[in-house]
Formats: C-alpha cells, sequence, structure tokens
C-alpha cells in the first residue's frame, strides 16, 4: 500500500556521498530522477499510473535496484 509517495533510504555512515533515485517504466523510459545530500528521499509518485516500475538507488559504489507495483 502506497499513499502516494515514496520513501527512500540508505544506511550509510557517510552524508557526504549524494543519494540519487530513479524511477523507470518498463519500457525503459525515466520518469523521475532526483538527488539529495541526505540520506534519505521521499519522491511524490501520485502521478504515476497504476503500473510496474524499477527504481535504482545509488549513493557512493553502492547501487540497488527495486520493483515496484503501484496500484490505485
Amino acid at each position: 500500500p502506497n499513499n502516494g509517495i515514496l520513501h527512500i533510504s540508505v544506511h550509510n555512515a557517510n552524508t557526504d556521498i549524494p543519494l540519487s533515485v530513479e524511477v523507470f517504466s518498463m519500457q525503459g523510459e525515466k520518469i523521475i530522477e532526483a538527488q539529495t545530500q541526505q540520506s534519505s528521499l521521499s519522491l511524490d509518485i501520485n502521478h504515476l499510473s497504476t503500473g510496474m516500475y524499477y527504481v535504482i538507488a545509488r549513493s557512493g559504489n553502492y547501487s540497488t535496484t527495486q520493483m515496484l507495483s503501484l496500484v490505485k
């Protein structure tokens, strides 16, 4: 369940390393791109349609990709 806000946090002791997040459609189209100097980020995803997306979060040498299933 989602209230329209996607919360992402990275447990990284070095807060000098920026956190960047990208959200892509299943067709590979970049829909959202955001960056912060904090260890967490909140993205408004209310404008996205119901469907599957993938989210890539990067901080320094760390990178993770997660699937996002959005149902409205």
